[in-house]
């Protein structure tokens, strides 16, 4: 009994330890805050100067990036700045997060850390990650730097190789050692200094294994088409290289027209990032859709691993990889290109052999070609009705001919007529003396 009682003793002292470690372990994690534990939306809410720098901020999706990092600074602008700013450039919703992921810093700088800055610059790390560095010329890097003017400090940034420049103005709310918001006086990374979307698109895709879509796709009426969707949203399936090279020998049998419809096949005029495309099997409409009198549509399926399957009546390619996923421009890498049923057909069920469908053949024909393939034709068509008439109108042609024949006699026939009748007159004559 009495060893029953201590055992139960012990059981309920650990289930109380165990308790009390748990409650501590919470109220250690709510009083300092982990990874995730600020919030940039609710700290900018607190200062309505800076709201419309938090609206766009929230809008683009930078919010929820800045919130999952556990050290980052990020530097604002005023309603006035940012307003300025927004009515000069117009900048569409792509630009506008790239610009504003310069002035988020991925480490933590305080008023302090920065005026201890002495005649030094340092290289702050900002959000624009180093492949969107290389492929869309956003700067990695803000340069740092602190002044001495006129017996103060001064601290400045420094953006675009000297280009894009702003000064700190103040702190607006730090949190120890986790996240800094500091306002400075202007933009840092202006649109001059982003490519525009044509050299955008085609800088991302040549960059990344897909150069001979980017090449065939530069200058003909889809490459505007494009350019016209980046500003609003657009999602870009783009042939790998290792796959459009063994498709060019067909490409160039296309027309201008059928190029162009190619091309337009493999974009959508919305935003798709791979957790929509896995949403459900569909057929989804594409920038060909719209540009041409056949539906040209695209079908999304999910494979077994999850994988994002597309398909035509022809052909079923699969997403291999992700050149740019950004709120409202995607761009995904597939492994085939897609050939849509109005241009294509399979020549033998189960293989892929596949040539230009028989109304595209015709559609390529040039105009010299086609007028010497009409001139046969009628040619053809002459001849055979001749023959027709020939045949059909045999016997009345042959008894038209031997008449034709006999109403003109020969020479010497007319000369025995003539004869004999010049003989009838004598032989009377002869007669009638006999009988005198």
């Amino acid at each position: 009994m009495v060893a029953f009682r201590a055992s139960h003793y012990q059981t309920t002292m650990a289930i109380t330890t165990i308790f009390l470690l748990l409650s501590s372990l919470a109220l250690l994690a709510s009083t300092f805050p982990c990874s995730n534990g600020h919030n940039i939306t609710h700290v900018l809410s607190r200062h309505p100067q800076f709201s419309v720098f938090n609206r766009h901020l929230t809008a683009s999706g930078l919010a929820e990036q800045i919130n999952k990092h556990m050290t980052i600074t990020v530097c604002v602008l005023d309603n006035p700045t940012m307003r300025r700013f927004l009515g000069k450039w117009g900048p569409s919703a792509t630009t506008l997060r790239h610009v504003l992921s310069v002035h988020v810093l991925l480490d933590y700088y305080t008023p302090g850390k920065l005026h201890q800055l002495t005649n030094s610059t340092i290289q702050a790390e900002t959000m624009v990650g180093p492949t969107n560095h290389l492929v869309l010329s956003y700067p990695v890097y803000v340069a740092i730097t602190n002044l001495q003017i006129q017996g103060g400090k001064v601290v400045r940034f420094t953006a675009n190789q000297g280009v894009s420049v702003a000064y700190f103005v103040k702190s607006i709310e730090e949190v120890p050692f986790n996240i800094s918001v500091i306002q400075i006086t202007e933009i840092l990374c202006p649109p001059q200094a982003i490519p525009d979307h044509r050299t955008l698109l085609t800088r991302v895709m040549s960059s990344f294994g897909c150069k001979l879509f980017a090449q065939k796709l530069r200058g003909i009426q889809a490459e505007n088409v494009y350019v016209g969707n980046v500003k609003t949203e657009l999602t870009i399936f783009c042939p790998a290289d290792y796959a459009f090279r063994s498709f060019l020998p067909l490409f160039e049998k296309l027309s201008e027209k059928s190029k162009d419809s190619l091309m337009l096949l493999h974009g959508l005029p919305v935003y798709e990032s791979i957790p929509m495309l896995r949403e459900n099997n569909r057929w989804i409409d594409t920038l060909a859709t719209s540009s041409g009198l056949h539906r040209f549509g695209l079908r999304v399926e999910n494979g077994e691993w999850e994988e994002v399957i597309l398909k035509t009546r022809i052909v079923k390619t699969e997403v291999v990889g992700i050149l740019i996923d950004d709120m409202s421009l995607a761009i995904y890498v597939i492994d085939d290109v897609l050939l849509p049923k109005e241009l294509f057909k399979v020549l033998r069920s189960g293989k892929r052999i596949i040539r230009l469908s028989h109304s595209l053949e015709k559609m390529r024909t040039t105009p010299r070609e086609e007028s010497l393939k009409q001139g046969a034709i009628v040619f053809a068509a002459l001849a055979f009705g001749w023959l027709a008439i020939e045949l059909a109108l045999k016997p009345w042609l042959q008894k038209a001919r031997a008449n034709l024949g006999n109403s003109h006699p020969s020479d010497e026939q007319e000369d025995v007529v003539e004869g004999s009748s010049e003989s009838q007159p004598s032989d009377e004559s002869a007669a009638v003396d006999d009988r005198r």
